[in-house]
């Protein structure tokens, strides 16, 4: 049943993010009762999924809602599956949750867009929550909102510091926020393919944010390399020599992945930040970003 698809489509792309979380255990004997605390713990994960609280006719609704759709099959599975995908999301860092989460969520909010225009209450409702708590930024992106900019502002500087082996500039709040409006207006400008697109490598690029702590030097190395970044000769001969233990085959999917990233910076940013010693900062051609407002990296 199409109608009730979205319900766990969130939650199922989070996991897939995020690899530390164990599979999600969705399969269960027969049909589980619809009470308070099962409608409570969705609702709860519900509402991490559009970054805002329900209202008590939000509640209500939500819960006539399951109440008409749970014998269908599907109904109980998705809500017991993102209750249980968000209990375990729960149990990570808190980094590692706010990235899993605003890795998809421009991705749920635009298939529960189409999702309304099916007649999915359920879509229709998220939606609703969402745009009551969160203003957009250009009038032609409504679902484009300050969390999102700021993460997509986040993944741009995550690049720019592998390629360039630099520690991250200190962005202020006047700058973050020219940066926010101009994200929007090439959103709104974009149509949907492109948006589409810019979403996906938006979501890649985060996937590797979420992992580079966890990753070793030698990884971390491999990832810079094939972003272009300047090595020293001593950092270019382990790379060789890395390369050269490894299959063709895993090296072949790490550089294809790698070559990803750094399509997902120039479609976002334009070419990644390089550091001007001369001018003591951070400079960056093309793209949506202009060179107004980086501070400087003491």
């Amino acid at each position: 049943m199409t109608k009730t698809r979205n319900i766990s489509l969130l939650i199922l792309a989070t996991l897939a993010t995020t690899p530390q979380l164990g599979k999600a255990q969705f399969d269960f004997g027969g049909t589980p009762e619809l009470t308070d605390q099962v409608l409570s713990d969705f609702i709860r994960a519900s509402e991490s999924l559009v970054l805002a609280k329900f209202n008590p006719d939000q509640r209500s609704r939500m819960k006539g809602i399951l109440q008409k759709l749970w014998n269908d099959g599907q109904t109980p599975q998705a809500v017991i599956g993102t209750i249980d995908g968000s209990r375990q999301l729960a149990q990570l860092p808190e980094r590692t949750q706010r990235l899993a989460l605003m890795a998809n969520i421009l991705g749920f909010l635009t298939r529960a867009e189409d999702l309304v225009q099916q007649g999915d209450e359920y879509s229709a409702l998220m939606l609703e929550v969402y745009r009551s708590n969160h203003k957009p930024l250009h009038l032609q992106a409504p679902l484009f909102t300050k969390p999102i900019a700021d993460v997509y502002i986040d993944a741009f500087l995550f690049l720019g510091m592998v390629q360039s082996g630099k520690p991250e500039p200190k962005i202020g709040e006047a700058s973050r926020e020219k940066l926010r409006l101009e994200l929007a207006r090439d959103y709104a400008k974009a149509d949907r393919k492109a948006r589409d697109q810019f979403q996906l490598n938006v979501g890649q690029v985060i996937g590797h944010m979420i992992q580079w702590p966890t990753m070793d030097a030698l990884q971390k190395l491999l990832v810079r390399a094939d972003l272009g970044a300047k090595l020293t000769p001593e950092e270019q001969s382990y790379v060789v020599q890395a390369r050269q233990m490894m299959s063709n085959h895993a090296h072949q999917m790490m550089s294809s992945q790698l070559n990803f990233m750094k399509q997902s910076s120039e479609t976002i940013m334009g070419s990644a930040p390089l550091w001007n010693p001369t001018t003591n900062r951070w400079e960056q051609k093309g793209g949506i970003v202009t060179e107004f407002g980086v501070t400087s990296v003491k």
